[in-house]
């Protein structure tokens, strides 16, 4: 008889300890990605996402800008903290539970428009790109980290479900569009990327 009953507390031990070790699988790449792009450290934050989704193309983007724009955007990250509150795998879907609180990228992106219509270009200058013949990228950099180290900028805290699938043994994130507007403090990805 305690065969019989040792053998189904058996399954059920083994079957806990398979979920357990996906559940810690899915936490490991969840914290690592966060980790990975709160330092900015893209090409590890990287290995954690669906290839040519928007957090892939925001990570490609990074590399194009400027060294002030560069800088800018490690301010931003650098303030980015997260918890991850619950892990769990449903018919190969990993599913993350994370609560992502940064600088609030609306309020920035509003500060940016204001500091860059008071720059008031005019259509000739925007055109050729320049004022009295100076680039003019040089002052949008400006306005974007004047608005950016604006010491009023409030943080914002967002839940996401954070999704993921197994490719090649990692999990990835697929809901990249919900996951980068929590890293951005609720501003739309299209905001930095079109």
């Amino acid at each position: 008889m305690k065969k019989v009953i040792s053998i189904p507390v058996i399954v059920v031990l083994l079957f806990s300890l398979v979920s357990c070790g996906a559940n810690r699988k899915i936490y490991d790449s969840v914290n690592d990605f966060f980790k990975a792009y709160k330092e900015l450290d893209l090409n590890n934050a990287n290995k954690y996402v669906e290839d040519d989704g928007l957090l892939a193309k925001s990570i490609k983007k990074f590399d194009s800008y400027n060294d002030k724009r560069k800088d800018a955007i490690k301010y931003w990250a650098s303030k980015i903290s997260y918890k991850i509150n619950k892990t769990e795998e449903k018919n190969g879907i990993g599913i993350a539970d994370v609560e992502v609180t940064a600088l609030d990228g609306n309020y920035i992106y509003n500060n940016y428009m204001q500091n860059v219509q008071a720059l008031q270009f005019n259509e000739k200058q925007l055109n050729n790109n320049n004022e009295y013949g100076n680039p003019i990228g040089g002052d949008f950099d400006a306005a974007f980290l004047s608005a950016l180290e604006n010491q009023e900028t409030p943080l914002k805290t967002t839940n996401i479900k954070v999704k993921l699938k197994k490719i090649d043994d990692t999990w990835k994130i697929t809901n990249d569009s919900e996951v980068l507007t929590a890293i951005l403090g609720g501003l739309s990805p299209s905001e930095i990327l079109d």
